[in-house]
């Protein structure tokens, strides 16, 4: 079926059908008095209708938890009412769309009380997982409403994510049987005649494979694991191609913190495009830092700002919609104007919202202000390495932006993470009024959640702390290998008033290292990588907000990974080069530490099993510095160990496991050793 675009003309009138108009008398809004205003909202100049959820629901969430997708609520009229408002706007050419709700259900839905039964074919329907080790939580993930994401079941003895509240539970869209639930729904209520669908949190419903733990936000930890997902596209395609390119209806997506080059990858006009519309909430942040969380100052150039950015960048490229107010923010009049002067500041607001003149900046708004175009941009440069290259591109996974004002408060933040930091010429765009401001980077990978970093508008609280273990005598450690981690500071820039564009570069440092172990017997006969335990210990496991370590516990870095291998080595001085080439075998160890300070007290030490006793422990920052050389003698000691994250060192040992310190490579180098102390 041809789609006719029907939306590009279409005003749209939210119905909240519970507060609307009571039309039975039992002091609730229904439907019964939505077909008596249907006269009033088309008189407004409206000509479609958006309903807010109408199906079966707890009420949880004000009916955007679930119970049944196919039926309508009897406090609303049931189903025959809603049939009758549909005919009745359709004979006043007005459009119907409803709320669609797919990232999650009620609890009280069927599928939900089958799939924690680990009933068939709804045991994998909803997203299950058990604790981790110690107790902990599935990862570290917020509700958007209130606590962590996940809630244990006593029913299955496992946890469910739920991303909102505890009574909605998030389906598995991984799962093809509930993709075909979806489809379902859609045809149920198109075959009925309604016109499209308002898809709730839409660009939720992919969550990163794994469920890996998220960097540290002040609210919403774990967004950037979900929103925009990995297979967000392919689903949406999906239910494009089976369902919806089938009727001419429009959908319009709710999509928390997107920006317009975002939103053109769901809107873009042609082949592909999967939304008609997209909701975003930028210019609900005149206000506010954080969607709604941290008030602030109210911006009128901010406001501007925000509908030029979308009306200019989608111009051409895809359709925009407009909007001042929804159910998820106060109402505009007592919000950007003044409940005092209701009428005044209710038809400014509309004249902005609705008169494309106004988007000028030379238009009535703010007189005077000429051109407004003033754009802040952030670069971020990863060359404090042996390559002296910026390896930003192919180094930094996530990158986590704080401004802070001159009295070290954290005004603004921004992360951003994924395939975007690899393009050519990266930008972050900050959004903040004209000022000095200090910028403060801690950037890298979270897959394992290694570093935590407090939730804090201080800018020197904003520490980051390694995530470690306790053994039962209270001594901390860590196994796994860490994620990488980057510090970036940039201070006292300042961010002009005057129009134009302005890029600031935070350069970053390199915050973990490295180690690779080798041990060999000189002889040539096998070593048995079982045999021995590889340790790192230091107290480098807290930095402070300008990089420096915080005292801390020490911490031991075990092994991550250990291997075997075979390499070719010289066995006899360079003097003696007929015979100084054969083959060894070798035992090999991966251990990832932070930071590596000169004046630690940083060991690395290598431990047989069996005996219990150290092969040798080593001060690791002095052998690592032995081998600085001639050609880096411009550095200073701590420069080159922020430099140089990669270490190789190779020992070797006589046949009964003892060290030969006579000499070792370091990073291919051959360090000879004297009258070395263990």
């Amino acid at each position: 079926m041809k789609q006719t675009q029907w939306y590009k003309d279409t005003v749209f009138y939210q119905i909240w059908p519970r507060s609307f108009c009571d039309g039975n008398g039992d002091g609730m809004g229904d439907l019964y008095g939505v077909l008596q205003k249907l006269d009033y909202i088309k008189s407004l100049g409206c000509d479609g209708i958006w309903f807010s959820p109408l199906y079966p629901s707890p009420g949880a969430d004000c009916g955007y938890d679930i119970s049944d997708y196919m039926d309508i609520d009897p406090q609303f009229g049931g189903m025959e009412a809603f049939r009758a408002v549909l005919e009745g706007a359709h004979s006043r050419g007005m459009k119907v769309i409803m709320d669609l709700v797919v990232n999650h259900t009620s609890d009280e839905h069927e599928w939900f009380q089958k799939s924690r039964r680990r009933i068939e074919p709804y045991t994998d329907y909803y997203i299950w997982r058990p604790a981790r080790k110690n107790g902990k939580l599935p990862n570290n993930w917020d509700s958007h409403f209130e606590g962590k994401a996940w809630t244990y079941d006593e029913v299955r003895k496992e946890y469910y994510m739920h991303l909102f509240a505890v009574k909605q539970p998030d389906l598995n869209m991984d799962n093809p049987l509930v993709r075909e639930e979806v489809k379902k729904i859609m045809r149920f209520w198109l075959d009925m005649g309604v016109d499209g669908f308002r898809e709730d949190v839409i660009t939720f419903i992919s969550k990163k494979k794994g469920l890996p733990n998220d960097h540290l936000l002040p609210v919403y930890k774990g967004i950037f694991m979900y929103n925009h997902g990995p297979r967000i596209h392919e689903f949406l395609t999906e239910f494009q191609e089976d369902v919806l390119l089938n009727y001419d209806c429009m959908t319009l997506a709710e999509a928390p913190m997107v920006t317009p080059k975002i939103a053109l990858k769901y809107i873009r006009e042609g082949k592909g495009q999967e939304f008609s519309m997209m909701i975003q909430n930028e210019t609900m942040c005149a206000d506010c830092f954080f969607q709604d969380f941290f008030p602030t100052k109210f911006s009128l150039k901010k406001l501007k700002k925000a509908f030029r950015n979308w009306q200019d960048k989608l111009d051409g490229k895809g359709w925009n919609m407009l909007f001042l107010e929804n159910h998820d923010h106060p109402r505009i009049i007592s919000r950007y104007g003044n409940s005092n002067y209701r009428e005044a500041s209710g038809k400014m607001l509309a004249a902005l919202a609705c008169a494309p003149m106004l988007y000028a900046c030379d238009g009535l708004i703010y007189d005077g202000e000429g051109d407004c175009s003033v754009n802040y941009r952030v670069k971020f440069r990863y060359d404090y390495n042996m390559k002296f290259a910026d390896a930003f591109a192919h180094e930094v996974n996530v990158v986590t932006l704080y401004l802070l004002d001159a009295g070290g408060r954290v005004v603004w933040q921004g992360t951003e993470q994924g395939e975007a930091l690899a393009a050519d010429g990266y930008v972050m765009t900050v959004d903040v009024e004209p000022g000095e401001y200090d910028l403060l980077a801690w950037c890298g990978t979270t897959d394992k959640g290694s570093f935590l970093i407090p939730e804090t508008t201080v800018g020197k609280g904003l520490t980051c702390t390694l995530d470690r273990q306790h053994d039962t005598e209270n001594k901390a450690f860590v196994t796994e290998d860490l994620d990488r981690l980057f510090y970036g500071w940039l201070p006292k820039q300042t961010f002009a008033e005057t129009e134009g564009t302005y890029t600031y570069t935070v350069p970053l440092v390199k915050n973990t290292n490295n180690v690779r172990v080798v041990l060999q017997h000189l002889s040539g006969g096998a070593v048995d990588k079982d045999k021995f335990v590889f340790t790192i210990t230091d107290t480098n496991g807290s930095m402070d907000w300008d990089n420096t370590l915080l005292p801390d516990e020490p911490v031991t870095y075990y092994a991550w990974h250990t291997d075997a291998g075979e390499v070719d080595m010289d066995t006899q001085p360079e003097e003696n080069q007929a015979a100084s080439r054969a083959t060894f075998s070798a035992a090999i160890a991966e251990l990832t530490v932070p930071r590596l300070v000169k004046g630690q007290e940083t060991r690395l030490t290598v431990t047989n099993k069996v005996t219990g006793k150290a092969v040798f422990s080593i001060p690791f920052i002095d052998y690592a510095l032995l081998v600085k050389g001639f050609y880096n003698r411009d550095m200073d000691d701590q420069e080159y160990l922020d430099r140089q994250d990669v270490y190789d060192m190779v020992f070797f040992l006589d046949e009964g496991d003892r060290w030969l310190d006579a000499y070792i490579y370091i990073n291919s180098w051959k360090v000879v050793l004297q009258n070395s102390e263990l």
